[in-house]
């Protein structure tokens, strides 16, 4: 009768042992997973607003995880609301934080969500609540944000969009008062020019029998002028391709024209008058060329010679067939060029946060349309908040130089859906990727480089960190025009943002317009 007895009592032991236990497992969830058994928030710092941030994140040091956020309340402060957030620094790390008046507090918002409290120190003293009651927190900015600030940018200049609109219409009517203040003056410049053909007319009447030999030393200079098209034609195709990229610059250009016109309204009708003066002068050129061509078909002087001597015409034929033979030579070299693009892009931005700016400066050579290479300099300020020693660099600048291709084209809207660059950006190494957002008037582009950690806090350049990464859209307002609008996120890993700026390219095609200009004005 024993032994039932002790098996009896071994099943007791364990209900009880398992009772226990369970015990112990809701302790231990409630302090896991509750407030209770949280660390208490010894200290506290005040912001003005706060973004995601809330109870749980945690606290960083210089980027290192150092304690927990405890909690995130309202309080007032006479006619004003702030908020307080309270924190808890694990203990062993008590002596490692270390704080004093130029200590940072700000609030670091994750790519893709979340949030954490992060301490930025060089020095001081080990951290306690005296030391940062008169502290204010910086507050963090998002993506969205960042978007925000694009549109309202757009919205800003929607009234400039209107103003320029009707600053052309303004010019179209400046230019057809023009004409008609001078129509009186116009016509009797038509009148004689019209005057004028007749008299060439006459002469051509005169003068046929001379003409005609003329024109059989032309023919023959013809079609040696079309074997040498016929062997060309593929160079031909490739201009007559380019030729509405020039039809645009030729409208450009008109348009350029025409605020020109408007500019100078009182200077054209002064040339109208002077038009209308020079008028009977034509008259004594008709008269002159009647002379000249008599002379022509006499076989006098050089252009006599020319037209009415064999042996001239033959050598102009031997002359057209040597031209043919170079153009075969340096096809190759020529063929290369045609294609050649170059360009020149100047550009400015400015971290809104931490107040650093950079500015770039350099060319884009386009050896192919899916081929670029990039070749500059840029000067990056430091942030307003830091003091710096001065530049001991001859040329305080980083060279800029990069590789890029691109790949997916688009021929419906002529872009291509992705551009991929690397090199030296900013002095280090690193790239970047490109793609159009909406045809080619907004772009989305993501950069990524190497910091200047291996400098001295105190130097201009200094970063902390290890890797920049920056994203940015570019929208162009005008498609006729190199101006970009520039807005995104700067720094994201470490201390994201808002990153606005401006953007300008000139391309070779407005180089030639500035030279012509230039030789115009001059």
């Amino acid at each position: 009768m024993a032994s039932p007895e002790r098996k009896s009592l071994s099943s007791e032991a364990k209900v009880g042992l398992l009772f226990f236990a369970g015990i112990g497992l809701a302790l231990w969830f409630t302090f896991s997973a509750t407030e209770f058994g949280r660390p208490d928030g010894e200290f506290s710092v005040r912001f003005r607003t706060v973004s995601q941030l809330k109870e749980g994140d945690i606290v960083t040091f210089n980027g290192v995880r150092v304690g927990v956020v405890t909690m995130v309340v309202p309080e007032r402060d006479g006619e004003r609301v702030l908020i307080r957030v309270y924190f808890a620094i694990d203990k062993p790390l008590h002596d490692v934080v270390l704080v004093d008046g130029t200590t940072q507090f700000r609030i670091v918002l994750g790519t893709l969500g979340g949030a954490a409290l992060d301490v930025r120190s060089t020095g001081g003293a080990p951290i306690t609540q005296p030391a940062i009651a008169e502290h204010f927190g910086k507050e963090g900015a998002s993506l969205g944000d960042a978007v925000s600030n694009v549109s309202d940018l757009v919205e800003e200049n929607r009234a400039g969009i209107r103003a320029a609109i009707k600053s052309f219409e303004d010019a179209m009517v400046q230019i057809r008062d023009l004409v008609a203040e001078n129509r009186t003056v116009i016509n009797a410049a038509i009148t004689n020019f019209d005057r004028m053909g007749k008299q060439i007319a006459d002469l051509v009447a005169d003068n046929r029998t001379t003409i005609d030999a003329a024109l059989v030393n032309i023919r023959d200079m013809t079609g040696q002028i079309e074997n040498l098209v016929r062997e060309n034609r593929a160079d031909l195709k490739t201009a007559m391709a380019a030729l509405p990229k020039a039809v645009e610059n030729f409208r450009d250009a008109a348009g350029r024209v025409e605020a020109l016109l408007a500019e100078n309204q009182e200077d054209v009708r002064v040339l109208m008058r002077n038009l209308a003066e020079v008028a009977p002068k034509v008259d004594r050129i008709g008269n002159n060329l009647e002379l000249i061509t008599a002379q022509i078909a006499e076989g006098k002087g050089t252009v006599g010679k020319l037209v009415m001597d064999d042996t001239l015409h033959d050598n102009a034929v031997a002359t057209v067939d040597a031209l043919g033979d170079r153009l075969d030579e340096v096809k190759p070299f020529t063929q290369g060029l045609t294609q050649l693009r170059l360009s020149g892009i100047v550009w400015g931005a400015a971290n809104t946060d931490s107040g650093s700016a950079t500015g770039y400066a350099g060319l884009r050579l386009e050896p192919r349309p899916w081929k670029f290479f990039d070749a500059g300099v840029s000067y990056r300020t430091a942030p307003s908040e830091r003091d710096t020693e001065d530049d001991d660099k001859p040329l305080p600048v980083d060279l800029n130089l990069t590789i890029g291709w691109r790949y997916f084209p688009d021929d419906r809207n002529q872009v291509y859906r992705l551009h991929v660059a690397a090199g030296v950006l900013e002095g280090k190494l690193g790239g970047y990727v490109l793609a159009p957002v909406w045809k080619d008037q907004l772009t989305l582009t993501v950069l990524a480089r190497g910091k200047a950690n291996n400098l001295g806090p105190l130097e201009r350049t200094y970063e902390d960190g290890e890797v920049m990464l920056r994203s940015w859209f570019e929208y162009r307002p005008f498609r006729r025009w190199g101006i970009f609008l520039v807005a995104g996120v700067d720094d994201i890993v470490d201390d994201p943002a808002p990153w606005i700026g401006l953007k300008a390219q000139l391309y070779d095609d407005d180089f030639r317009n500035l030279l012509g200009l230039a030789s115009f004005g001059g």
